[in-house]
């Protein structure tokens, strides 16, 4: 399960405090904080070109967002910067 995905599920700190994988580490940093900053580069990854790939795989941006709205929704303060 991928971050957004947790946090649009609302789980809570502590239904994921044992897990090891890096999305259920960063759903936690991201829970346990008040302000949150996104540093989200517009290159392209040449890689995610293949059209055999779901086509938002590779969309940062959209992927930033989504995980913005859903912060914001627990009272978040949250900022995304594209460079």
């Amino acid at each position: 399960m991928g971050i957004s995905e947790n946090l649009r599920r609302g789980v809570t700190a502590k239904e994921i405090q044992f897990k090891v994988d890096g999305a259920s580490a960063l759903t936690r940093l991201l829970l346990g904080s008040n302000e949150v900053t996104f540093l989200v580069g517009c290159a392209l990854n040449p890689a995610h070109r293949n059209p055999n790939l779901p086509r938002d795989l590779g969309l940062k941006s959209h992927i930033a967002n989504g995980i913005n709205l859903n912060l914001e929704k627990l009272g978040k303060i949250v900022l995304v910067e594209y460079f």
